[in-house]
């Protein structure tokens, strides 16, 4: 994936100052961010509304020690209102397209368990009491941090509860004025704290994101680079390879040539050899031929002269004979 498109800047975060989403030439991250933040956020959510049952129930024993009159309005609030909408929230948490839709539907849970201490609040004040105001400091406290909602949807489900919280104690429950500055001033308060954490928890986030893919884009770089390396490294290992090879050939040929060339060598050797062999056998065999004639030639006018019955005749003819025999041998 392409992080900065072309002719963007990859130095700082691009956010809108108010809701944190990414603008400008980063705008294609917001999805992608959205994605991540759920991944992340999504085990925090669910731990969190347990725990919300889990209190909101626990609870319950506070209304029967302070407004033991109204507990049946109190605990209906608790367990058939508040309490189902948490468990129903959670169940939804599981399904594929509450990814989606998590800011909204967590947002409104906020704004729903808020609700749920308000009508509280409006039973327990015709009594007198108005103590059940810091249960919805519980809840801004859950609502802007363990729950992970972004700065919006935070914002807009805080400030809803102060306003209902408002019509409420100014228009059904009569909240005397005291009552009502003293908790507008914690709900005021409570509201921008949590208002400034959420929105210093969320950028830090979209800053670890965006972080994240800074560095995804400088490993993208490096592989990159390192692809680039090894090819190199590859082509020429290969030319190596082939050169070697060619060498290899050309010491093979130079070793069959020099192999061929002592042969040829010896070969030749050889020939001035039986050449010098050769040429002495003949001047032998040409003085041996010259010993032969004479006596071939007086042993045959021996042999005229001689008589056929002379005891000499047949030495004669032996001698003649060897001489021929000679001279064969020679030719």
């Amino acid at each position: 994936m392409k992080f900065v498109k072309d002719g963007a800047s990859d130095i700082g975060m691009k956010l809108h100052p108010f809701t944190l989403r990414f603008v400008d030439d980063q705008a294609y991250l917001e999805e992608e961010y959205r994605s991540y933040y759920f991944s992340e956020s999504i085990s925090s959510i669910r731990i969190t509304l347990v725990l919300a049952i889990f209190f909101y129930a626990v609870f319950a024993g506070l209304d029967v020690a302070v407004a033991k009159q109204y507990q049946t309005q109190l605990w209906l609030i608790r367990f058939a209102f508040v309490i189902p909408v948490l468990v129903l929230l959670l169940i939804l948490s599981y399904r594929p397209w509450f990814r989606k839709n998590v800011q909204a539907l967590v947002g409104i849970g906020m704004y729903l368990t808020g609700f749920g201490i308000i009508l509280m609040i409006f039973y327990i004040s015709k009594i007198g009491l108005y103590t059940y105001y810091a249960g919805l400091m519980l809840i801004f406290l859950i609502g802007y941090t363990f729950i992970r909602l972004r700065i919006v949807s935070a914002t807009i489900a805080g400030w809803s509860i102060v306003l209902t919280y408002e019509i409420v104690a100014l228009c059904f429950a009569h909240t005397p004025t005291i009552a009502l500055i003293n908790n507008n001033f914690f709900f005021v308060s409570a509201n921008v704290i949590g208002m400034l954490i959420c929105y210093f928890l969320d950028r830090t986030n979209r800053r670890d994101f965006f972080m994240r893919k800074l560095l995804e884009v400088e490993r993208n770089k490096v592989k990159a680079a390192n692809d680039v390396l090894e090819q190199k490294v590859q082509e020429r290992t290969q030319q190596l390879l082939e050169t070697n090879v060619e060498l290899k050939k050309e010491i093979e040929l130079r070793k069959q040539y020099e192999q061929e060339r002592t042969k040829l060598e010896a070969q030749l050797m050889q020939l001035q050899k039986m050449e010098t062999i050769g040429t002495l056998a003949g001047g032998i065999a040409h003085d041996f031929n010259n010993i032969l004639t004479p006596i071939l030639g007086y042993t045959e006018m021996a042999l005229e002269e001689v008589e056929e019955d002379n005891t000499l005749r047949f030495d004669i003819e032996q001698i003649n004979h060897a001489a021929v025999r000679a001279k064969d041998l020679v030719q």
